[in-house]
Parts: C-alpha cells; structure tokens; sequence
C-alpha cells in the first residue's frame, strides 16, 4: 500500500515536477511507493485527520483550528 502524503503550496507553472521529484526521492529513502498529492492548505489538516493523507509537507503558513 502507497503512502500518501498531502503537498500544500502556491501553484505555480512546472509545480507538477516539485510533486513528483518529492514522490521520488521519498519513495527511494522508504523503499515503498509514495503518493504526493496536491492540497489547498484549507483542506489539508482535514486530509490528514480523515487518514486520506499519513503526512503534510507545507510551504508557508498552515493556518487553522
């Protein structure tokens, strides 16, 4: 089973290259499948707390509750 994990940043042009480089090298230091997915920041605590996503990788402020 993949791990996945939840990417909240600005999107910007080639930002789908960053998702999959992020994917790569985590799944190479693991050594299983990793699944990056790209998440609005006001969903993101709500991924991980539903267990969609084992993790967040954030790239400026994560602001909620």
């Amino acid at each position: 089973m993949p791990l996945r994990m939840g990417f909240c940043c600005p999107v910007y042009p080639g930002v789908e290259r960053l998702v999959k480089l992020i994917s790569t090298v985590t799944g190479k230091v693991l050594d299983r499948q990793v699944d990056v997915e790209m998440l609005r920041c006001s969903d993101a605590l709500d991924a991980l707390r539903s267990g969609r996503c084992a993790a967040l990788i954030t790239i400026g402020p994560l602001e909620a509750d």
